[in-house]
């Protein structure tokens, strides 16, 4: 399993008091340093994106229904495969999700789920396991952005990818999809998804 740290030489951004920062203050090395450092967490918290779309009138459309026998039903097609970098601890960094989405009538509630797996098999088999998605409800019928959340997969939801190049050196690598499913509280309408972002977040929180 290939082990990806992040560029920031600190792992996290550096807080400055007010006077730090302060017109005449000296700059030194440790102070060019810490900025160099910030920069860094910012590009690795920021620059990742794994999946960044949105439809202006147009939209994934289905009828998940609200029979609780079928449960959460997959509502576009899965979003990937994306790199996941992984800690040294065996976890993966941590993806920040959202999701555009109406539903489509006012009054009807949408359940959303927003799932990380490496393998349709895991998407199929946890689909229900809280600690690979997050959750969101949707109940107008004018499309919005959810609140941005994140998914971290531990070492044991993790499966790694052997690949060999022409000089038969090999490569293990985590790849992963995103996977959008949702529930309806009414049978007879349809979910509405308008647009899906993913991307890696290296923040300590």
């Amino acid at each position: 399993m290939t082990v990806t740290f992040p560029t920031s030489s600190q792992k996290c951004n550096i807080r400055y008091q007010t006077s730090q920062i302060a017109a005449d203050e000296p700059f030194d090395t440790a102070h060019a340093l810490k900025i160099a450092n910030n920069a860094n967490h910012l590009a690795d918290s920021y620059a990742q994106v794994r999946v960044g779309w949105e439809h202006s009138g147009s939209y994934f459309s289905g009828i998940p229904g609200k029979d609780t026998n079928n449960g959460y039903q997959l509502v576009a097609p899965p979003q990937g495969p994306f790199p996941l970098s992984i800690r040294p601890d065996g976890k993966s960094y941590k993806i920040r999700v959202q999701a555009k989405a109406s539903t489509w009538a006012t009054g009807d509630v949408t359940n959303w789920r927003l799932l990380v797996a490496c393998t349709p098999a895991q998407a199929v088999r946890d689909k229900d396991d809280a600690s690979r998605y997050v959750t969101f409800q949707t109940s107008t019928t004018t499309p919005a952005w959810s609140s941005a959340q994140l998914i971290q997969l531990s070492s044991g939801q993790l499966e790694s990818t052997t690949w060999s190049d022409p000089d038969s050196l090999g490569v293990q690598f985590v790849m992963a999809h995103l996977y959008v499913y949702a529930l309806t509280t009414n049978s007879s309408v349809e979910t509405r998804l308008y647009g899906l972002y993913a991307a890696e977040y290296i923040g300590t929180s």
